[in-house]
């Protein structure tokens, strides 16, 4: 019997405990890669002699490789053996994040970025499959919950972490130590994740089935406006820092640990929601991105004002739950791909809140503009929700169970199962 095939057997080892919190490390990487690039726009845009808001494409950039590569790879490799995959995306990745730190160019770090983004849906809900399948059914929902804290400790730690790097030692050493990071995780998964199957009863008819059900478009749209709020003000909120010199380099880094903590809270408390209050508790998370972004707006330049209006518009990314389980419950059989459009509409977010928040700066806007776009976007947001909730009264959505764990920090979804009528 070989290595790999006495681990797969081995469920309560812990060797599966390792692979799991390895699986969790790859996520880091993702995260921080995608978090980290919006911290270092400012040295960015000194070095390649741009503006902020020129330099912001480089967020969009990576929200469109997702958007691109999230659902395309989850169908297409929905049958593939899963380490290769998982391999071949943490090296992608770690290409990507090597060739940005070298960009001769704006054109060449955006190029770059895009191509970075292309693996991180796919690994994420890659990730999340085969930490469940190789640990006991008891210990599932915790094995997921593991795998995505990755990217709870990439905001918590790591996006502060690597914004000390880019002010001390420039943007382009932040991004040769994220391709370390992500090349470790790639070598010790080798060594270590079991081979598997993919999964041979989906193919990518059923998967792609998604892409026309209008509930799934409706709340992929949803999630793409109301979440653009967070990343309008997330994106360029140390820039707005520095520019309005709101206080010291420390007191940001400070404050970007808290915004995770914030986000933290709002996914934790996110996990007690139960499926039948799913859009009135998105409503509500929509509504405290909208007020902490007017007082983002108001208090640009003031440290304590700015500082609780980060850790309030963290919060309101709690709203990632309702939404990802509503996505889940709209798709029916298509659930590997439900999991992609998750990503696939939060960074849709991600390219469309800096795009707004940048042609807004780029046109003379102050860098309270930020603030007003998040409002606006928090505002468009709602109204979607309220058109969800108009359709599910004219079609309800089929009903189905949903169970949570509550000690999971992000996402903490665990599993969608249907219920008997």
């Amino acid at each position: 019997m070989s290595a790999s095939r006495m681990f797969t057997l081995n469920r309560n080892s812990s060797n599966t405990r390792l692979v799991t919190v390895l699986l969790a490390v790859g996520t880091f990487a993702f995260g921080v890669g995608e978090f980290a690039s919006m911290t270092l726009l400012p040295s960015i845009s000194s070095e390649m002699g741009v503006d902020e808001g020129t330099a912001g494409h480089i967020i969009t950039a990576y929200a469109l490789g997702v958007v691109l590569g999230a659902p395309v790879i989850s169908a297409v490799g929905a049958k593939w053996p899963r380490k290769p995959l998982l391999l071949a995306l943490l090296l992608l990745l770690t290409a990507g994040n090597l060739f940005v730190s070298a960009a001769p160019s704006m054109s060449w770090l955006v190029a770059g970025r895009f191509v970075s983004g292309i693996p991180h849906g796919a690994f994420i809900g890659l990730a999340m499959v085969t930490a469940s399948s190789i640990n006991l059914p008891t210990k599932q929902a915790r094995a997921v919950s593991t795998v995505q804290m990755g990217i709870t400790v990439a905001t918590i730690v790591g996006v502060p972490l690597f914004t000390l790097v880019g002010q001390f030692g420039g943007w382009r050493a932040s991004f040769v130590l994220m391709s370390v990071i992500s090349a470790i995780a790639l070598g010790m998964l080798w060594n270590t994740v079991p081979n598997q199957a993919g999964n041979k009863a989906t193919n990518s008819r059923v998967e792609l089935s998604a892409l026309t059900n209008p509930k799934v478009l409706l709340t992929l749209v949803t999630g793409a406006i109301g979440f653009g709020g967070i990343f309008a003000v997330y994106s360029y909120f140390s820039s707005a820092f520095e520019g309005s010199h709101a206080g010291p380099g420390w007191a940001m880094s400070l404050i970007l640990m808290l915004y995770g903590v914030g986000s933290t809270v709002g996914s934790y408390v996110a996990g007690f929601i139960h499926a039948k209050i799913l859009l009135p508790a998105a409503m509500a998370f929509q509504v405290l991105l909208g007020l902490s972004a007017v007082l983002y707006a108001v208090g640009i330049g003031n440290a304590w004002v700015t500082g609780i209006a980060m850790v309030l518009i963290g919060a309101s990314g709690g709203m990632v739950v309702p939404l990802q389980t509503r996505l889940m419950m709209a798709a029916g059989d298509a659930q590997t791909m439900a999991a992609a459009m998750n990503n696939v509409a939060f960074n849709l977010a991600n390219a469309l809140g800096p795009f707004l928040a940048g042609t807004a700066m780029s046109n003379g806007g102050t860098w309270a503009s930020t603030g007003w776009i998040a409002a606006a976007l928090a505002l468009g947001g709602l109204f979607l929700l309220g058109a969800n909730v108009l359709s599910d009264r004219r079609t309800p959505v089929t009903r189905y169970a949903v169970r949570f764990e509550p000690q999971t920090l992000t996402v903490p979804i665990t599993g969608v199962v249907p219920v008997a009528k």
